[in-house]
């Protein structure tokens, strides 16, 4: 008894909702039953959602895989292939489309149609075997090409209309708007949500405090089970809605791709540029620290203390019966255990801070400065990616639009320099930002020794920031002095070049702990 194999295709997800699959599926058995067929339901050739009109089927999809089996011989010679209709294979071009059918009759495959019933054998000889599949595969690529054509006026009818009138091209919206007659409208408390989930990053706070915060708060989120994510939160950090901007997309060879330029003022703003791109800057800035850090962790010094003996970084550790301390990484993986390679944690953050005198006026009255260097470093970020994305096109555009690409390659390197010059700009102005007179520094570490709470998470993101704008690496040289006796020699290298250092002793020393109170 022959093989049969049923092939199931149509060209969108959504039709999968509809009657296509279980038709064509049933329309398969019921031919199968009838001819004595043994219908291999073990060798699923279903594409689904795949287009027949540009060959994807072909290229990659379950058909392409099935022809392969049928050239090495793992597919019996005098199988049969049942399709619905021959459209159902390709509507590609006329020339695609017969190679495709001959293909498979070439490897012992008959071809059997549903719609009309017929069977095309490898073996037939009649001139109407190949004049009848050309009428239908002619049929089918004119008819795919004039509503491709019929959508694509229609879309750029559409796109037109949004550039000039600013009309929606859909109802598809971001979740803080909703469309109202014919236009888009913000929603009053998303809009704030979505203003505050910046403002928070813009503070300090990683995605995952800040689901954290609106958990707490009792705060859903937007999906179906009002719950957040850090994906989501993240997409909306980077999602240039937020700013207005709509990108048109079009399906290419079964993947969505930007289709023409950004359409500027297209959704109401919800957030200013400057906001919008120091959110990127610290976004990147984080990037590779990823975790439970964020605003409330206690460390502020985190990812720039490392020992000096052996260039380790410095980890922030708690034990049940001791206070935070700071100990090299290395003394983690080593055995036996190393003695005398940790210190308090907070008598190391003291020092760092007496010796930023200048830190004070960075946590408070520079943060604008702060602001725009984070904003510069999201705008150039952006840059670098479109500049990467347009130098693959241009080793792979056809000759007549290496020129165009190649101008606006150009222009876009242009600007990136630009922005780099007014980085470093910025940089400077930040690091030269001393406070006049110089405010003292027990000031600031006795704030933060009384600060508990809320208060404490926010300065504890304050300083963060702040240190990280000033400083490029702190390193730490523990010396033990005697059984219960250290001492750190600490040094701070600041962005600028300039190195300051000092000498912490633990257990400090009488007078000192006596001043402390």
């Amino acid at each position: 008894m022959r093989k049969a194999f049923s092939y199931v295709r149509f060209s969108t997800p959504d039709q999968a909702k509809g009657d296509s699959f279980r038709r064509q599926t049933e329309f398969s058995q019921k031919y199968a039953e009838k001819h004595g067929l043994t219908l291999d339901e073990s060798t699923s050739i279903r594409d689904l959602g795949a287009s027949a009109f540009r060959g994807s089927n072909v290229k990659e999809g379950a058909l392409a895989a099935f022809l392969e089996l049928a050239r090495s011989g793992k597919v019996p010679v005098g199988s049969v292939l049942i399709v619905e209709s021959l459209d159902r294979l390709s509507r590609d071009q006329i020339r695609p489309a017969l190679q495709l059918f001959l293909s498979i009759l070439d490897s012992g495959v008959s071809i059997v149609t549903v719609h009309p019933e017929r069977e095309y054998t490898p073996a037939d000889q009649d001139p109407m075997t190949l004049i009848e599949p050309l009428i239908y595969f002619s049929r089918a690529h004119e008819e795919s090409a004039t509503k491709s054509k019929r959508i694509s006026e229609n879309w750029e009818q559409k796109r037109k209309a949004a550039v000039e009138k600013k009309t929606p091209m859909t109802s598809v919206c971001p979740k803080w708007l909703e469309v109202k007659e014919g236009k888009f409208v913000p929603v009053p408390e998303r809009v704030e949500l979505v203003k505050r989930i910046f403002r928070l990053t813009l503070e300090g706070m990683g995605t995952y405090f800040v689901i954290k915060k609106l958990t707490e708060e009792g705060i859903k989120g937007w999906g179906r089970n009002g719950k957040w994510n850090t994906a989501y939160v993240r997409m909306i950090l980077v999602d240039r809605r937020v700013l207005g901007e709509y990108q048109p997309k079009k399906l290419v060879e079964g993947k969505m791709q930007n289709h023409g330029e950004r359409i500027l003022d297209y959704f109401p703003r919800v957030i200013s540029d400057q906001d919008f791109y120091a959110a990127l800057g610290t976004i990147k800035k984080r990037k590779g620290k990823a975790g439970r850090g964020g605003a409330f962790r206690e460390n502020v010094l985190s990812g720039l203390v490392y020992n000096a003996e052996d260039g380790s970084s410095m980890a922030y550790g708690t034990h049940r019966h001791l206070k935070p301390f700071l100990s090299s990484t290395a003394s983690y993986n080593s055995t036996p255990h190393p003695k005398g390679r940790s210190f308090p944690y907070q008598l190391v953050e003291e020092a760092v801070l007496s010796l930023l005198p200048e830190l004070q006026v960075t946590t408070e009255a520079a943060f604008g400065c702060v602001d725009r260097i984070a904003e510069l470093e999201g705008r150039i970020g952006e840059l670098n990616v479109k500049i990467e994305k347009l130098s693959t096109s241009l080793m792979n555009c056809p000759a007549v639009a290496f020129d165009e690409l190649l101008t606006v390659f150009e222009a876009l390197g242009r600007e990136r320099k630009e922005l780099g010059k007014q980085l470093e700009q910025e940089k400077r102005a930040a690091e030269a930002r001393a406070p006049q007179p110089p405010v003292e520094p027990k000031t600031l570490i006795e704030v933060r020794r009384a600060s508990v709470g809320e208060c404490r998470k926010w300065l504890n993101a304050k300083l963060r920031n702040g240190i990280q704008v000033l400083v490029e690496r702190i390193t730490i040289r523990i010396e033990k002095r005697s059984r219960v006796e250290k001492a750190a020699r600490i040094e701070v290298k600041l962005k600028s070049g300039e190195c300051r250092s000092s000498t912490v002793l633990h257990p400090p020393p009488p007078l000192q702990t006596e001043a402390r109170v």
